[in-house]
């Protein structure tokens, strides 16, 4: 055994369960944990309990492996996603859905929902305002904005709007619209106008 460890990096989220050839053990409130019982010059394995996990959290990687010899420290890390689950459906500007199988990925590049029928995707990993990016043939095509604060019911009706990727944000016409009022004001006439007598 000797003191050979390995750091393991569950992407920030706490309380993730890692099992290596003994008991578990948690990652701490910055999601690292340091797996102790590591075999020297073998191939070891680290991996999440899948039936302990955290509430919030879905993990897209369980399993890691490592060769270290003699008291070294290795360092792995898991793609742990956390936040809330929700079911939406996706609507393009002309009406339509992304196709089927089209990829929902976060600002972190983690893929946390795949397009099914009818534009109806499984989000995981959902936060206030967070952006995501929806991706087919190898190319992003358009982003949702989920709501801030997100509805109390996120698996009935969540209709998510997905504009061109690079289109102006919808918050922007508002951010212009005080200065378009403010230049109407300033030409409009601050007395009535007077009549001008035909003779």
């Amino acid at each position: 055994m000797g003191g050979t460890r390995l750091l393991i990096d569950a992407d920030g989220v706490a309380g993730v369960p890692v099992e290596g050839n003994g008991a578990a053990v948690y990652t701490n409130m910055f999601g690292k944990a340091v797996v102790a019982d590591v075999n020297n010059y073998y191939r070891n394995q680290a991996y999440i309990d899948l039936n302990n996990l955290p509430e919030n959290a879905e993990v897209t990687q369980s399993v890691v492996q490592a060769t270290l010899t003699e008291g070294a420290i290795g360092y792995r890390k898991f793609s742990v996603i956390s936040g809330q689950k929700a079911m939406a459906v996706l609507r393009l500007q002309d009406g339509s859905y992304p196709p089927f199988g089209a990829e929902v990925k976060n600002d972190n590049a983690q893929n946390v929902g795949l397009v099914d029928d009818d534009g109806n995707v499984y989000l995981a990993g959902v936060k206030p305002g967070e952006h995501m990016t929806v991706s087919w043939g190898g190319v992003a095509h358009c982003d949702i904005h989920l709501p801030d604060p997100l509805p109390a019911d996120l698996f009935n009706g969540l209709l998510l709007p997905c504009q061109q990727t690079g289109a102006i944000s919808p918050s922007v016409p508002n951010e212009i619209k005080p200065v378009i009022q403010e230049q109407t004001q300033q030409v409009t006439p601050t007395e009535p106008p007077v009549s001008v007598s035909a003779n």
